[in-house]
């Protein structure tokens, strides 16, 4: 049995903060009993009740109770990877102009306005590669102003725009006969995207080669 440590408030929400611990509590007419432990130690403290209430009880109150006494369960993936995330897939595709350039956009489903999707890659293919064939800008666009900061407003992106332009985006590498392809795999998910906006995919590829690509992402 690991060892329980009793500490003060102050003490334990120092070392909550340094490792994912899950919180557990009870409450008598005096005091809450709090713990919180993963698959290493143990750690304790306790917070008196009372009226009107001191510091530590409205800190952990408002703080940390209403997440607290979740069910214990030892997974550690990412949110995408959690029971509450479902997993959904959705295509596009496109052809580039005579001077192999091609803008695609894929509306978000849902509701207007609100979070619907948690991003976790894409997987893309052209039916004619060279060399220089490239994906150049993968962003989140506000195209219908739902958000009122003006039509097409970027709102997210994807491509590192700190880096030089020639070393912003991803190229296509080849694959079988003239044909070439790109995925993306992020760590876990890159936070929520919202109903009504667009993904926007800006390419550089081979003049009228055709594009198809394969999102996944998650709804809650």
């Amino acid at each position: 049995m690991n060892q329980l440590l009793d500490l003060t408030w102050n003490e334990f929400k120092e070392a909550i903060s340094l490792k994912v611990m899950s919180i557990q509590y009870v409450s008598t007419s005096s005091y809450y009993w709090i713990k919180a432990f993963d698959s290493q130690f143990e750690i304790g403290t306790a917070i008196q009740i009372s009226d009107p209430k001191n510091d530590d009880q409205i800190d952990f109150e408002t703080n940390y109770k209403p997440t607290a006494n979740k069910p214990q369960t030892s997974k550690v993936q990412t949110k995408f990877e959690l029971d509450e995330i479902i997993l959904q897939l959705a295509c596009i595709s496109g052809q580039a102009d005579n001077d192999g350039n091609l803008v695609m956009l894929f509306e978000i489903p849902g509701e207007v306005g609100s979070p619907s999707r948690y991003i976790a890659g894409g997987y893309g293919f052209i039916d004619n590669y060279t060399w220089e064939s490239k994906i150049l800008k993968v962003e989140v666009v506000d195209e219908n102003d739902i958000f009122g900061f003006g039509p097409g407003t970027v709102l997210k992106y994807y491509h590192d725009e700190e880096a030089g332009l020639n070393n912003q985006g991803w190229y296509f590498w080849k694959t079988f006969g003239d044909e070439g392809e790109v995925e993306i795999e992020p760590v876990g998910w890159y936070g929520e995207l919202y109903a009504g906006l667009f993904i926007k995919i800006t390419f550089k590829i081979n003049p009228l080669a055709k594009v198809k690509i394969n999102l996944h992402w998650g709804t809650l």
